[in-house]
């Protein structure tokens, strides 16, 4: 029998497309959403990522960088397109 893997849930990672398709409806719960609904994608894309930029007040001069999490969320594909879309996760720094 082979064990199921075991996903740190600490790392940062992105959400890609498995397969191309058509986005039905993307909520991001962690991270940021980089389509919208209606949206063609490609396979690799990145749909909910996981690199947030931190935005200063306007007109501030420090640069805040950006912070990086496990992004989290649900995409829900067109039932035209390929069922099996989306639902892998990239680390953010492999």
């Amino acid at each position: 029998d082979k064990k199921p893997e075991l996903l740190d849930e600490t790392v940062p990672a992105d959400i890609v497309a498995k397969a191309d398709g058509i986005i039905e409806d993307i909520q991001a719960e962690s991270g940021r959403a980089m389509f919208q609904d209606g949206d063609v994608v490609a396979k690799g894309e990145v749909l909910i990522s996981g690199t947030l930029d931190l935005m200063e007040p306007e007109g501030g001069a420090v640069d805040l960088g950006y912070l990086v999490v496990r992004a989290a969320g649900n995409v829900k594909p067109d039932e035209s397109t390929s069922k099996r879309l989306f639902s892998k996760l990239r680390h953010i720094f492999e």
